[in-house]
């Protein structure tokens, strides 16, 4: 179970699924196509056996998954990709 607690605490530190940038499928093809999960921004590359990616065996935090969240941590911009970054702190 620890495993997949580490895919939870993934999103509590603001990850996304490695397939937030994929595209639905629609059967339609006059339809505009929308993101599995919108707004997600792509730091780094992707990795397929990311711990934030759903795959057969229990997820397993990559080398990869360090490196680019500490990019995404330490960066000091005023946006990424047009995105603004906002600094949130919340209420006590």
């Amino acid at each position: 179970m620890w495993r997949y607690f580490l895919h939870e605490l993934g999103h509590v530190l603001g990850l996304r699924h490695e397939f937030a940038l994929d595209t639905k499928y629609d059967e339609d093809p006059s339809k505009p196509l929308e993101l599995k999960e919108g707004g997600a921004i792509l730091i780094g590359a992707r990795d397929p056996f990311s711990v934030m990616n759903y795959r057969p065996e229990a997820p397993m935090i990559t080398q990869e998954d360090i490196k680019y969240t500490k990019i995404f941590y330490d960066f000091s911009g005023p946006s990424i990709q047009g995105v603004p970054m906002q600094l949130f702190v919340p209420d006590n």
